[in-house]
């Protein structure tokens, strides 16, 4: 305590006595001990994003969706108790949380499922959940009282929240998920033509009656206004009729006007008040009220194999209201005036159900067709696991990079059931740099279930293995895939079925073809956490090497095989840690280069040409040092860590014993010599904020018989700074010193190696008695008083006089 208090006294001026900062500025999340239940993404709904071109992944009102995510245990201890909860908040209108929304029968949108993961079987869904694990091995669908969570929703926007909880969780910051997402009203026209007989392709001799219906359909009331559908006629057709409009086979096609004749507004001008109305009569069908139009085909009956076809096709509808078009600005005020008007429309939210056909011939009509075409995703990076999502053609949406199947249905579709059809599909699929993959293909055995194996489209016996007897029933639907891995851009996915059988031909081969073309999206892989493994301060040339760890997610890539890791500082690879699909941790030498601060950039990089950085800030102490030896043997030698690039250094040459002889030396009585001395110098005085730690060593022969080493300041100021030596061999000592913490380094001075054994000095006994003081003439003060005790040499006596 006296050395700190005098070190303070002669070095007032450089001390910095602010508490030292923790200087490692990194993630230390899975550095933690325990379990960490971790939702790393939300995965369905996806996220609604909007931009001046509109919104994509938005919601249909009324149509009902599950919530999938992936929740991860991040830890390094199993969860073996979880729960997790799902609810939606209403959007307060900057994409914040506001209340929690509510259904229809006004209970609020939360679901908590408390029995994920317990240690009974029968309660839980789980009973544990290991260390890196993530819940139901990849994307998982949430559940509450054992069934999928179902959302049916309102229009409007939304903000979704999925959150897990476990009693041991060690970080609380990485519980939960948000999303935004968008729900819309949603509008179809539905077109449906079927032959009057009830049979799928109309066969044999006669008239063929037939019925096309209509119907708007939608989340909320659809009134659309001047539906025209169109008609058209194909193949050996003769004449078409209706039942309204007679004869409807002059033209190549017949537009038919759907709908009730009704007076309606068609025109509201809000520049007067009131506002002006306009009132026309429309043709309008009534929401929800099929309308039909009815008709007979004849067709040519002289031609043996005569066929023929009948297809409706929307073409297009109108809606009343506020529309951008309807917009006007008045001239003379400058007001934007909101009229409302018509606006005419070609498509709805659903277009496959804008179109349909029927089909026929004179004798058996032979055809098959593609039904649908499915793009399955969510598998590991060699095609094993199960799809984890699926979008098919009739409602197409955004895809992501990855390992995907592309699969079709093809189905029998001639007139006969009994009547089997040999067949093979080309599944080919395009990027938007135009190379395509194509396969030729008759099953899918892998990758969609359930696996189907090769069979004849009908329903009788064929013979299978050539030996010329049936044996194996066909069915009327099969199916073909193909596995493709997806990288970003947009894609066509297309397939061309063909009917090879011998004794038939396809009547209708237009069905044969389907093409869908969509944007396929790389989600960017996540770093959940950069650590440090090392524990305590960094310095150069430690002997633990630097250690470095990270975890990292893709949604795309689930089981992380594809994903492949760079460690780089200042753009340079650091070595050992180069890109690979190793190089998830990293582990290297502290090298003086390093030293200060020491960003390290973390990269992660997914097969589909995505990737995400993150930096780590590091710093690393100056591990420095200098020694130096005087002409007569004496030799000084200090170790530092500092906060410093520059190199460390000292000088130490031999002082003049004669000013360090017959010294009393504070707290010690009697006098003594110096036996050695050293004019001690530092290259940079650094202070105390800049010092991890520091020592100093001063090494002598044991010849000189030294008792103590002493530090004297240029004023003069002695501080004893080792009271006895180490031996370091027969003929050698040295005087440890272990410099305190939140010191400077030891500036310019002489180290005195003193002779003599220390004597402790007297304790001090004397003290002050019988003292008074009285005012005397001329303004004099008498003053008296007497000592008690013994006084020693180093004491002295103060008068102090206070004025008041």
């Amino acid at each position: 305590m006296i050395l700190v208090a005098m070190l303070m006294l002669s070095l007032l001026s450089s001390i910095d006595i602010a508490e030292l900062q923790e200087t490692i500025d990194v993630d230390e999340s899975s550095a933690r001990a325990g379990a960490d239940a971790e939702v790393i993404a939300i995965t369905n709904p996806k996220e609604t994003v909007c931009t001046q071109a509109g919104c994509r992944n938005t919601l249909n009102a009324g149509e009902a969706t599950n919530f999938e995510a992936f929740i991860q245990n991040s830890g390094d201890v199993d969860i073996t108790e979880m729960s997790y909860s799902v609810t939606v908040y209403l959007d307060d209108g900057t994409g914040g949380q506001s209340m929690i929304a509510k259904d229809s029968a006004g209970n609020d949108l939360h679901w908590e499922n408390t029995d994920v993961i317990c240690g009974s079987a029968s309660l839980c869904d789980f009973t544990s959940l290991a260390a890196s694990g993530v819940l139901g091995g990849g994307k998982y669908t949430l559940m509450y009282g054992g069934n999928p969570i179902v959302w049916t929703p309102i229009p409007g926007d939304y903000i979704i929240q999925i959150s897990a909880d476990t009693p041991s969780d060690v970080d609380a910051g990485n519980d939960a998920q948000t999303i935004e997402v968008t729900v819309v009203n949603w509008y179809d026209i539905q077109v449906d033509l079927s032959w009057d007989s009830g049979e799928t392709a109309e066969s044999g001799p006669g008239v063929k009656a037939w019925t096309l219906s209509v119907l708007a359909n939608g989340s909320d009331t659809f009134n659309p206004r001047e539906v025209v559908i169109r008609l058209k006629a194909g193949g050996d057709v003769t004449a078409l009729t209706s039942t309204v409009d007679g004869d409807i086979y002059g033209g190549a096609f017949h537009d038919v006007t759907v709908g009730t004749s009704t007076t309606v507004e068609t025109f509201t001008n809000v520049s007067t008040e009131p506002p002006t109305i306009t009132n026309a009569t429309r043709n309008v069908l009534a929401y929800n009220t099929e309308w039909t139009y009815t008709g007979e085909l004849t067709f040519d009956s002289n031609k043996s194999d005569s066929t023929y076809e009948l297809t409706a096709q929307l073409l297009s509808y109108t809606q009343y209201s506020q529309w951008d078009s309807c917009i006007e600005t008045d001239p003379a005020t400058n007001e934007t005036l909101n009229h409302i008007c018509e606006e005419e429309f070609t498509q709805d939210s659903y277009p496959e159900t804008n179109e349909d056909e029927i089909l026929g011939s004179a004798s058996t009509y032979h055809d098959i067709r593609v039904a649908r075409m499915t793009v399955a995703q969510g598998y590991n990076e060699d095609g094993t696991g199960n799809p984890t999502s699926m979008m098919s053609d009739d409602a197409p949406g955004d895809l992501n990079v990855g390992v995907s199947y592309f699969h079709v249905e093809v189905e029998h579709r001639g007139s006969d059931p009994s009547q089997n059809y040999a067949w093979n599909a080309t599944l080919t699929v395009t990027d938007e740099a135009g190379q395509s993959q194509t396969v030729t293909a008759n099953s899918c055995e892998a990758g969609v279930e359930p696996a189907y194996t090769y069979k004849q489209l009908g329903t009788a016996l064929y013979d299978s293995d050539g030996d010329g007897n049936p044996d194996q029933p066909g069915e009327l639907t099969g199916y073909a895939c193909m596995m493709v891995n997806l990288d970003s851009g947009e894609h066509t996915f297309s397939v061309d079925l063909e009917l090879v059988h011998k004794d038939a031909l396809d009547a209708r081969p237009s069905n044969n073809d389907r093409t869908m073309t969509v944007n396929v999206r790389n989600n960017n892989p996540l770093i959940l956490s950069l650590d440090l493994m090392n524990e305590g301060d960094l310095f150069t040339n430690q002997e633990e090497p630097l250690q470095l760890s990270a975890q990292v997610f893709d949604v795309d890539e689930p089981s992380g095989l594809g994903l492949e890791y760079s460690w780089t500082y200042s753009g340079a690879a650091l070595p050992g840690c180069e890109r690979s699909t190793t190089s998830q941790t990293c582990t290297i030498p502290v090298l003086d280069a390093y030293v200060l601060d020491f960003p390290i950039s973390f990269t992660v990089y997914d097969s589909n040409g995505g990737s995400t950085s993150e930096e780590m800030m590091l710093f690393i102490w100056n591990n420095g040092g200098a020694s130096a030896t005087t002409d007569s043997g004496l030799s000084v030698s200090y170790a530092l860590k500092y906060k410093a690039p520059d190199a460390f250094s000292l000088t130490a040459t031999d002082a003049d014993l004669s000013n360090y002889e017959n010294k009393e030396l504070p707290g010690y009585s009697g006098t003594y010599s110096a036996v050695g001395a050293i004019d001690y110098a530092p290259s940079t005085t650094y202070s105390a904020s800049d010092v991890l730690e520091q020592s100093m060593e001063v090494t002598l022969a044991k010849s000189l018989e030294a008792t103590s080493l002493w530090y004297v300041t240029d004023s003069g100021l002695w501080t004893l700074i080792v009271a006895e030596p180490t031996d370091v061999d027969a003929t050698t000592e040295m005087f440890a010193y272990d410099i305190p913490a939140d010191s400077p380094v030891l500036s310019a001075g002489a180290l005195v190696l003193m002779g003599g054994s220390l004597a402790q000095a007297d304790v001090p006994d004397a003290s002050i008695t019988a003292f008074s003081a009285a005012a005397a003439k001329g303004g004099a003060i008498v003053l008296n008083w007497n000592v008690s005790g013994t006084m020693l040499a180093s004491d002295s006596i103060d008068v102090t006089i206070c004025e008041g």
